[in-house]
C-alpha cells in the first residue's frame, strides 16, 4: 500500500502518536514510519507546516536518534520548498546529537527561532497545530511546544477585520492562548506568562491593545466572573515586562474609566468567531473550556478596567506603580485617584504589608506591596491637585499606616518619601492647614523621629542619609509657618494673659514674672497655642542626641512660648549611672 495514495494514514495516525505517545519505544515507532516515508516520497501530500511542527517538537525529545531524524527531515523538507529556502540547519547537527539536556534544548530552541525568520507566514498555523495537542500533553511535553513556540509567537501581529474584531488567525490564536492559560497557568504559571509576554513584546506594539480588546469583550459578554480571574492574570503577565507594553496596558485601562463607562450595559449576545476560522488546524471552544456559570456579574467596561488595574497597583512587577500617575506627565492621576472607592480601598491595608515578617530591610529588586503602595502615595502627591491631596492625606489610617513600619523600610525609599512630603505637601500652599495639622499630629511626629535611629543607613553619593533627611523634615515641619503645624506669635508668655498684664510684665525688670501676682497660677504648667509641639519635644532626649538638641533649640527660637511648658516637665536630665552608652559616654 502506497502511503501517497493514503495519506490520511500519515496525518490521523502517525503523527497524532508522535505527539501523544507516552511509551518512548511506541513513539519510536510510529516517527520511524513517518521519517521513511517523508524520505522516500518528496511529493507526500501534507501540508509543509503540519511536518515542520512535527520535527521541530520531536528535536526535543530525549533520545538521540529522533532528534538526529528530525533533523534530517528538516533539512530535507526545506530543499523541497518553492522556492527553496535554507535555515543552515546542519550549523546544529553536533548539538542536536549531543548528550546533554541543555545543549540539544538549547539547539532546538535556535533551530525554531531561524525557521520562524524564514518562514513567518505560517506562524499562525504552528501555533494552531501545536495547540490542537497541548491539552493532551503532559506537563513536560507541553513546555516542550512552548520552547518551539515562543520565537513564533514573537513574530506574529494580531490584525483586526473592518468591523474592528480580530480577524481569523488573530481570532484562532488568542482563544488558543487564552485556552492554555485557563488549563494550564497553574501547572504552567511562567510558561504561559512566557506565551503572552512574547506576543506583547515583538516588533507590533498594535498587539496589546488588541489583546486587550479581546479579553475585555471575552468577559463583558459572559458575565462570568471565572473570565475575569483569567483576565486579571493575562494583565499581569502584559504589564510585568520590562518594555513599553507594561505602560500601555496602564495607560489603556485607564482611558476606559470614565463616568458613562462605569453604567453596566444590557447582556450581549455571545459574538460567533470568524467563519475563516476553519482555514486553521484548531480552535479553542471557550464555552467548553470554561463553561458558563449560573451565577453571572454585569460588570461595565469602566469598571471591569479598575478591577484589572487594582492588582498592577500592588503587584511586585517591574512596572513600578508610581508609572500609573505618573503616565503622559501626570495628565491622568486625578483620573486614578477620582476612582479610588477601587484603586485605594484596601491602599491602607497593603502599606502594611512586606514580603517577610522579619525584620530588615527588603531586597530592592523585589519590592514588596508596602513599597510600591507608597511609590504610588507618592506620586499621587506629586501630581494630584491641592483638593484631591487634602482627601488622600485625611483618607482613612493612610498617615497611620505610612508610618508604622518606616524602621525598615529601604533607606532609599525613606529620603524620597521625606522629601515628597515635604516638597509636594508641606511646602503646598494650597494644600489646607487642617489637613496639614490632622496629618502630622503628635504621633505622626513621634514615629519620623524614630528614624533618628534607622540601623541600614546607606553612606551613598549625592543623596542625605535618612538620619540627616529626617533631622532636616522635622526642622522643617516644627519651624516653617507655611507647614502647617507651627502657630507664630504667641511670644515667650501664657497664651490666656490679657493684653495688659503681659504689658506689664514686658515694661519691668527682668524679675518681673517672679513678683507678678498671677505668676503662681503657671508653677507646675502654662497653656501653649502649639501643643503638638509641645507634647512632641517633650519626647526629646537633647542630653544623649546632638540632633535632638539642634531641633529643639530651633523650636525654641520658633515658638518661644514652648520654653517655659519644657522646662516646667523636664526641670532637670537625669544622669544617674546606669549600663547605658549615654552613661558610658559621659562617664
Amino acid at each position: 500500500m502506497a502511503p501517497l495514495e493514503y495519506p490520511y494514514l500519515l496525518e490521523q495516525g502517525c503523527i497524532a502518536r508522535c505527539y501523544l505517545s507516552d511509551v518512548p519505544k511506541v513513539l519510536e515507532s510510529y516517527f520511524a514510519v513517518v521519517t521513511q516515508v517523508l524520505l522516500e516520497y518528496p511529493d507526500y501530500p501534507s501540508p509543509f507546516w503540519k511536518l515542520l511542527s512535527l520535527c521541530l517538537f520531536t528535536l526535543g525529545n530525549d533520545e538521540s536518534e529522533i532528534r538526529s531524524k528530525s533533523a534530517r527531515v528538516l533539512r530535507a523538507l526545506e530543499e523541497r520548498q518553492q522556492p527553496a529556502r535554507s535555515s543552515k540547519i546542519q550549523d546544529y547537527d553536533i548539538s542536536i546529537s549531543d548528550k546533554t539536556k541543555a545543549v540539544y534544548k538549547n539547539a532546538q530552541f535556535e533551530i525554531s527561532k531561524r525557521l520562524s525568520k524564514q518562514h513567518t507566514e505560517l506562524a499562525f498555523h504552528i501555533f494552531s497545530e501545536f495547540t490542537l495537542y497541548f491539552k493532551d500533553l503532559q506537563p513536560a511535553s507541553q513546555r516542550n511546544v512552548v520552547a518551539v513556540l515562543l520565537p513564533w509567537i514573537q513574530s506574529i501581529e494580531l490584525k483586526v477585520d473592518p468591523n474592528g474584531g480580530p480577524i481569523a488567525e488573530s481570532y484562532v490564536l488568542l482563544a488558543n492562548l487564552l485556552e492554555i492559560t485557563i488549563k494550564s497557568s497553574g501547572a504552567l504559571h511562567n510558561e504561559v506568562q512566557a506565551l503572552w509576554q512574547a506576543l506583547a513584546t515583538g516588533p507590533y506594539p498594535g498587539n496589546v491593545r488588541l489583546i486587550l480588546d479581546f479579553i475585555i469583550s471575552i468577559c463583558l459578554e459572559r458575565r462570568e466572573q471565572n473570565f475575569v480571574e483569567y483576565a486579571k492574570q493575562i494583565v499581569v503577565f502584559l504589564a510585568s515586562t520590562t518594555s513599553t507594553p507594561g505602560i500601555k496596558v496602564v495607560e489603556f485601562l485607564l482611558m476606559q474609566i470614565t463616568p458613562k463607562a462605569m453604567v453596566p450595559n444590557e447582556k450581549k449576545e455571545v459574538a460567533s468567531p470568524p467563519p475563516d476560522i476553519v482555514q486553521l488546524p484548531y480552535c479553542a471552544d471557550l464555552g467548553e473550556a470554561l463553561p458558563i456559570g449560573t451565577k453571572q456579574a454585569g460588570f461595565s467596561l469602566g469598571q471591569l478596567s479598575m478591577i484589572l488595574l487594582v492588582d498592577l497597583m500592588v503587584s511586585p512587577i517591574q512596572l513600578t506603580p508610581e508609572n500609573v500617575a505618573s503616565i503622559d506627565g501626570g495628565a491622568l492621576a486625578k483620573k486614578v485617584f477620582r476612582a479610588r472607592d477601587y484603586t485605594f480601598a484596601s491602599f491602607a491595608r497593603n502599606l502594611e504589608v512586606r514580603n517577610s515578617l522579619e525584620a530588615g530591610p527588603e531586597d530592592p529588586a523585589k519590592p514588596s506591596v508596602r513599597t510600591n503602595a507608597i511609590k504610588l502615595f507618592l506620586t499621587s502627591l506629586k501630581f494630584l491637585p491641592s483638593d484631591a491631596k487634602k482627601e488622600l492625606l485625611l483618607q482613612k489610617e493612610v498617615m497611620s499606616h505610612l508610618t508604622f513600619l518606616l524602621k525598615d523600610d529601604p533607606a532609599y525609599l525613606l529620603v524620597e518619601m521625606l522629601e515628597a512630603l515635604r516638597k509636594h505637601v508641606l511646602a503646598d500652599d494650597k494644600v489646607p492647614r487642617e489637613a496639614k495639622f490632622k496629618a502630622f499630629n503628635t504621633k505622626t511626629l513621634d514615629r519620623l523621629a524614630g528614624l533618628y535611629y534607622y540601623k541600614h543607613d546607606e553612606d551613598v553619593e549625592g543623596r542625605l542619609t535618612v538620619k540627616d533627611a529626617v533631622h532636616r523634615f522635622l526642622t522643617y515641619v516644627c519651624t516653617t509657618p507655611g507647614a502647617g503645624i507651627l502657630y507664630t506669635g504667641t511670644g515667650m508668655y501664657p497664651k490666656d494673659l490679657d493684653d495688659e498684664a503681659t504689658q506689664h510684665v514686658k515694661d519691668t525688670d527682668d524679675f518681673a514674672f517672679e513678683r507678678a501676682a498671677w505668676g503662681d497660677r503657671y508653677t507646675e504648667e502654662v497653656p501653649v497655642a502649639n501643643f503638638v509641639l509641645d507634647e512632641f519635644i517633650q519626647k526629646m532626649r537633647p542630653w544623649s542626641s546632638l540632633r535632638h538638641s539642634e531641633l529643639l533649640v530651633s523650636v525654641f527660637e520658633a515658638a518661644p512660648e514652648l520654653v517655659a511648658s519644657y522646662f516646667l516637665a523636664n526641670k532637670s536630665f537625669s544622669f544617674e549611672p546606669k549600663l547605658s552608652m549615654t552613661w558610658i559616654g559621659y562617664a
